[in-house]
């Protein structure tokens, strides 16, 4: 698990740690995935982001920035739980993924960085 000082707080920021810790196949197997498949990376994909980000110890201030990312609800973060944001996460890697490929000027940039 990433030290508590090094927890993203924000979604942006844990989109592109989750990004940065992909390697090129792991990558291509989630821009392979179909939507409605992505459920199938809550026990690999997911444990690993639960667990890395801190969303089972402590990790308030990226659970409450994904709440408010997936919902226009103040208040949807009291109910939300690590595995709905991991899965938003997931979702939201996903998106950028295949953008960022669609993209190949946006790709070659982004891994420049």
């Amino acid at each position: 698990m990433l030290n508590k000082s090094q927890w993203p707080e924000t979604t942006s920021s844990a989109i592109d740690w989750i990004i940065a810790s992909l390697d090129e196949k792991e990558k291509q197997i989630i821009c392979e995935t179909k939507k409605a498949d992505l459920i199938s990376l809550h026990f690999s994909l997911g444990i690993y982001i639960r667990n890395q980000l801190g969303m089972h110890s402590g990790n308030n201030a990226l659970m409450k920035d994904c709440a408010r990312s997936e919902s226009s609800d103040d208040t949807s973060y009291l109910y939300y739980d690590p595995d709905s944001a991991s899965g938003f996460l997931i979702e939201a890697v996903w998106k950028r993924l295949r953008h960022d490929r669609r993209s190949p000027a946006k790709a070659k940039a982004s891994r420049s960085k």
